[in-house]
């Protein structure tokens, strides 16, 4: 297949944004079978109605659609693709700066987007498009499990140890830790090649709801990212971050600016998915990212969302001596434990100019310790409006062994015990790399 653009695939690119844009500009009980026009509906792809946004679908039919196992729908938890067709608000949202990126090996087409709503917030992604009869049509992957490959740069802010703050550069390699009925992983692991041909192998954990990578002693880190080199803020520290204590993964030896620099911006990776069902045979997926790895000198100039002053004093004065905060309290119906980042009275961070608006705010920690057993790492994540300057974050079960949550009171929550001594902002730039501010409690 010819690696050039055939001549109007532009219009047809602009074609598809302005289609995007004129479902999401329907009222939401016009797009899809919904009660009301400003509450949130739930469905899936039977449920889209209006022609508009039916007619951006292969087909003509959102059914056809599927990518990293989820299809055209929102569930109760808000799960599903093109969630925003069932949420008011995502009504009025503009789609625009449509770019093709590139071919897969069927022919389907990896295409760039921008959308802007309707109170500030700016998102990138990828589609993958169709073209059927001179027009594009949306189609997914086509993929049955979650899985993607990004360029990643990342700041570790320790607020009770400056000294120690670092930046790292790598790729984040995320595959949802998939479970069965019975709330066992779906996989034993995951085989990635990188462009390089070198091999990664990510596994499940009890608490994760992302595979982790795993050493080559058998060891399992708490990381999904393959990070090639970091440095300290403070360029008179002594050693690096790529030695510290911390359970990350680098690659040995670190790679320098140069040979980060050289790297292809599109770089393919294979995932080789291994099931604990044997009987199922293995299923192979492929990502090519967008854009390479930044150089160590290109993430110094990165700006990153920051704690404001008020939560930082405060962070402190509550973690100076442990490192970590942890839930006392019992489980209760009426109060659950959770996360309450900030408060209507107190932003929790700020976003300079020029700083990727963060899509979702993660906390790590680790479940209960139980009869001196030290309980599993786990993660939990919500998704944050453009506008957002605090988060709050429930417990989520990763495992069926999974401990950290507590249910006898009727209402998942954080089981007493239960710990965390780190949180990150995640957003996403327009090639799709992948910016974390995280905020470390402990000290390294």
């Amino acid at each position: 297949m010819s690696a050039l653009a055939p001549a109007g695939l532009s219009q047809l690119v602009a074609a598809l944004m302005a289609r995007l844009t004129a479902c999401y500009a329907l009222a939401l009980s016009s797009r899809v079978n919904a009660g009301s026009d400003t509450t949130a509906a739930t469905g899936g792809p039977a449920d889209v109605k209006a022609p508009q946004c039916r007619t951006l679908f292969v087909d003509d039919d959102p059914a056809t659609y599927l990518s990293g196992g989820s299809r055209v729908g929102r569930d109760a938890a808000g799960n599903g693709s093109f969630t925003g067709l069932f949420r008011p608000g995502a009504t009025g949202v503009i789609w625009d700066q449509g770019a093709l990126q590139f071919y897969r090996p069927n022919g389907d087409m990896v295409v760039s987007y921008r959308t802007l709503d309707t109170v500030g917030g700016i998102a990138y992604d990828t589609l993958v498009v169709r073209e059927v009869g001179g027009t594009l049509k949306l189609i997914g992957n086509q993929y049955v499990y979650s899985s993607s490959v990004r360029a990643a740069v990342q700041e570790r802010d320790f607020i009770n140890a400056p000294s120690n703050t670092y930046l790292n550069v790598g790729y984040d390699i995320s595959i949802a830790n998939q479970t069965d009925s019975n709330g066992a992983p779906t996989f034993t692991k995951v085989e990635v090649t990188t462009p390089d041909n070198s091999v990664l192998t990510l596994v499940p954990t009890v608490g994760n709801n992302g595979l982790r990578i795993r050493k080559p002693d058998g060891s399992v880190t708490g990381t999904s990212i393959i990070r090639l080199n970091a440095a300290y803020r403070n360029s008179a520290a002594a050693g690096s971050p790529t030695t510290s204590s911390e359970n990350l993964y680098y690659v040995s030896p670190p790679q320098t600016d140069a040979q980060i620099g050289a790297t292809p911006d599109q770089g393919v990776w294979k995932l080789e998915f291994f099931h604990a069902d044997t009987t199922k045979a293995n299923v192979i997926q492929t990502h090519r990212t967008l854009t390479r790895a930044y150089t160590l000198a290109e993430a110094s100039q990165v700006t990153f969302a920051k704690l404001t002053p008020t939560m930082r004093a405060f962070l402190q004065n509550l973690t100076a001596g442990s490192g970590r905060i942890v839930f006392t309290t019992p489980p209760s119906a009426s109060a659950p434990n959770a996360v309450a980042w900030g408060t209507p009275q107190v932003n929790a961070w700020d976003l300079p100019p020029l700083a990727v608006i963060p899509v979702s705010f993660s906390i790590y920690g680790t479940a209960p310790t139980v009869n001196g057993v030290a309980g599993a790492a786990f993660d939990d994540t919500t998704s944050l409006a453009a506008s957002a300057r605090t988060a709050y974050v429930t417990c989520t079960k990763a495992t069926n062994a999974d401990a950290h949550c507590d249910t006898t009171t009727g209402v998942t929550q954080f089981a007493t015990g239960t710990s965390f001594n780190y949180v990150q902002l995640i957003g996403r730039s327009r090639l799709g790399m992948e910016h974390f501010s995280g905020v470390a409690l402990y000290t390294p």
